[in-house]
């Protein structure tokens, strides 16, 4: 477990960092890769919503998990893809390219895959990483408003597919079982119970932690692991696996701030994609999920290294003004 967290988080990003300065048409390769399986994943859900089995997996207590094996794990798999899609349908938009319709579709199937998911928390990180998007992107109010009308009509289509097969929990329901509202078991509180439990473990053992493999990350009942990023890295791998974790986050924030002072930033997106991923690590137990960490990683170096890029024309045009003046 630590050499893969070594791997992940420590090199993972030099290597990112190398293909896109280097092979730059890699990384929009495998976003398209990306984008297109998660598509078919989410529509693996969509069918798993209409009461059908897709390949084994079908609709688990109104959640759908798609082909990823768990519905919280396609739900922030399709945020991504949509954030993707968003993107791309923009520099598309601009060169009145046909591929738009192709977009269009594939936002829409993505979306009511995040929504059939019933994942609460891959939903919130979603809007959230959609404001930091739309802020870099210093984004209009047609655009808020064409974005809202189309959420709805995605959500229309959700809840009709749920009245109408009863497979699927809409996010209202999804977001009263979440809270404790109904009888079932309340995903709050459970995620709350973890925490305090990781936490009485960092306090009896700051410095080393009770050890990185699962088994020792088991909670109150013995199983279920801290679902929340840093504190399960400060109680499993104590004080210096939770500052790598911090770092990791600062470094994030700092990606942001500095996407930020540019107008328009080429960043918006790798930013954005991060951003989702380390919201949603609050709520999840993320430490050791390499799929996270793959998407974690390379978006924040392309977001950094995008930063350094939109920099130096400036930078340039400072010295050679200088020159000039002398």
């Amino acid at each position: 477990m630590t050499i893969q967290m070594i791997a992940m988080v420590g090199f993972a990003p030099l290597a990112a960092s190398w293909i896109h300065r280097h092979r730059p048409s890699h990384i929009r390769i495998a976003a398209v890769w990306f984008t297109t399986a998660q598509t078919a994943s989410s529509l693996a859900g969509v069918l798993q919503a209409a009461g059908l089995e897709v390949l084994g997996e079908s609709s688990l207590y109104g959640r759908s998990p798609g082909l990823a094996g768990h519905p919280n794990t396609m739900g922030v798999m399709a945020s991504v893809a949509i954030l993707i899609t968003i993107e791309g349908y923009r520099r598309q938009h601009a060169q009145r390219s046909p591929l738009r319709g192709i977009l269009v579709a594939t936002f829409i199937v993505n979306a009511t895959g995040l929504l059939v998911t019933g994942s609460t928390s891959s939903m919130i990180s979603f809007v959230a990483a959609l404001l930091v998007y739309a802020y870099l992107r210093r984004t209009s109010a047609l655009v808020y408003v064409v974005g809202s009308v189309t959420a709805l009509l995605t959500l229309a289509l959700g809840v009709t597919i749920a009245s109408s097969s009863g497979a699927f929990a809409s996010p209202v329901d999804r977001l009263a079982q979440v809270t404790g509202q109904t009888d079932e078991i309340s995903t709050i509180e459970d995620r709350i119970r973890t925490v305090a439990y990781a936490w009485n473990g960092i306090v009896d053992n700051p410095l080393f932690g009770a050890g990185m493999d699962d088994a020792s990350g088991g909670t109150f009942d013995g199983v279920v692991l801290t679902h929340n990023l840093p504190i399960r890295a400060w109680y499993q791998g104590g004080l210096f696996a939770f500052i790598a974790i911090a770092t990791v986050y600062g470094i994030m924030i700092g990606a942001i701030i500095k996407a930020s002072r540019r107008r328009p930033t080429d960043s918006a997106l790798p930013v954005a994609v991060a951003a989702i991923l380390a919201a949603f690590a609050l709520t999840s137990a993320m430490l050791q999920q390499p799929l996270y960490w793959a998407i974690f990683s390379t978006s924040i170096a392309v977001a950094l290294h995008s930063n350094a890029e939109t920099s130096k024309p400036s930078v340039i045009k400072a010295v050679q003004s200088r020159v000039a003046c002398s």
